[in-house]
């Protein structure tokens, strides 16, 4: 089951990303960097468990930061 939860606020996302593509004849490459800010993410936490079920509710949760990287890499290896 799942409660009403009275005061949960709309969570919040701020991110960039900054990227580069190289290419060359035979090959590609791409890379980005990322950063992410979640502020007041909502979650169902469990609240209790029992034999008539799971009781939860939704509730805000704290801030995260992700941060990373991407990147690939093409190649023409040739051979057919």
């Amino acid at each position: 089951m799942l409660l009403e939860a009275a005061e949960v606020g709309a969570a919040q996302l701020a991110g960039g990303e900054a990227g580069l593509e190289w290419r060359g004849t035979r090959a590609r490459a791409r890379a980005a960097l990322f950063v992410v800010r979640l502020t007041d993410a909502i979650a169902n936490v469990t609240l209790s468990t029992g034999p008539d079920g799971t009781l939860r509710q939704r509730e805000n949760l704290g801030a995260t930061r992700t941060r990373g990287l991407e990147a690939d890499l093409e190649a023409d290896l040739g051979g057919g």
